[in-house]
C-alpha cells in the first residue's frame, strides 16, 4: 500500500459510470510527464486541473488499484463506500439465524450454504474494516502539511 501526492496538471476522459453495482468516475489525468488512463475512483467526481490529492493505492506506482484520495485543495476525502460488504453481512445474519432455528441437523445443501455465505461475510467484514483504515489515513491528512509532490521515476516516463 502506497501513498502518493500528485498534483492533476491534465485532467481527460472523464467518465460517470457503474462498476459492480457501484457508482464510480473513470478518467485519466497527466502528473509532470506521466500520463495515467483507465483509472476508477469510487462516487461521481469533480475533477479540477491543478488539484493536488494524496492517493491511497493498493499496489505500488499501480493507479488502476485506487481505493480512494485525500484532495488538499478541498478537503474532501474520497473512499470507496463500504456499504454493500455491510449489507451482505446483516442479510447472511439474517438467514443464518433463519437456517439455523431449526436446530444444528441440517441437511447437507444447507450446510454447505451456510458455509459458503460465512466465508462470504468474513471477505466482507475484512473489506470493510480495510475501507475504514483507508478512510482514517486520508482523514489524518487533514491536520498534517501537504506532503511533497510525487513525481514518476525517471524510467517510466
Amino acid at each position: 500500500m502506497q501513498l502518493v501526492t500528485v498534483r492533476f496538471d491534465r485532467v481527460f476522459d472523464v467518465v460517470h459510470g457503474m462498476h459492480n453495482r457501484k457508482e464510480v468516475t473513470f478518467f485519466g489525468f497527466q502528473y509532470g510527464p506521466k500520463r495515467v488512463v483507465g483509472v476508477r475512483a469510487p462516487g461521481r467526481q469533480n475533477l479540477e486541473v491543478n488539484a493536488v490529492i494524496t492517493a491511497y493505492l493498493k499496489k505500488e506506482d499501480d493507479w488502476q488499484t485506487l481505493v480512494g484520495w485525500f484532495n488538499h485543495s478541498t478537503g474532501e476525502v474520497v473512499v470507496e463506500s463500504a456499504a454493500y460488504e455491510v449489507f451482505f453481512v446483516v442479510v447472511t445474519v439474517a438467514m443464518s439465524a433463519a437456517l439455523l432455528k431449526g436446530g444444528f441437523s441440517l441437511p447437507v445443501f444447507p450446510s454447505l450454504l451456510l458455509l459458503a455465505m460465512g466465508g462470504w461475510s468474513i471477505w466482507c467484514i475484512r473489506s470493510a474494516l480495510f475501507l475504514r483504515r483507508v478512510r482514517r489515513e486520508l482523514e489524518r491528512m487533514k491536520v498534517e502539511p501537504t506532503p511533497a509532490l510525487t513525481f514518476p521515476p525517471s524510467g517510466q516516463l
